[in-house]
């Protein structure tokens, strides 16, 4: 919306008249029109409703948390190591990125890997979660 505001000021900017109102007026006017465009579209139709029976089911706020307490003891639980290689990779950072910062060879990024999500199984098995919930 915002791009098309833009083409439009820069298409039709000679057809601005200060008498008739501030830039800001102008660009509301664009930017009204623009909207409006943007619902005409059949894209942007709303879409049907979903049965309830396709959704996943929801946790309330206090499942969550638990959940969270849960899972957080049990990184505790890891070795300093085994903890960094997996926080590195919740960040986003691939294997070879984790052992590029590490400065350790890749082989170990994926050894320590391994062998940190097998105690993390455990160590939340103990405590009796259930990732299915």
């Amino acid at each position: 919306m915002v791009q098309e505001c833009f083409v439009r000021l820069w298409r039709n900017a000679g057809q601005f008249d200060p008498a008739r109102g501030s830039v800001g007026t102008y660009l509301l006017v664009i930017g009204r029109s623009v909207a409006a465009d943007i619902r005409k579209r059949p894209s942007s139709r709303p879409l049907g409703q979903l049965d309830e029976g396709h959704l996943p089911p929801q946790l309330d706020s206090v499942d969550q948390i638990l959940s969270g307490l849960m899972v957080r003891d049990a990184l505790d639980s890891l070795s300093p190591a085994h903890r960094q290689v997996l926080a590195l990779g919740v960040e986003g950072l691939t294997q070879s990125q984790i052992a590029a910062r590490l400065e350790v060879p890749l082989g170990t990024v994926k050894t320590r890997a391994f062998h940190a999500m097998r105690a993390l199984r455990a160590a939340l098995a103990r405590q009796g979660f259930d990732p299915a919930g």
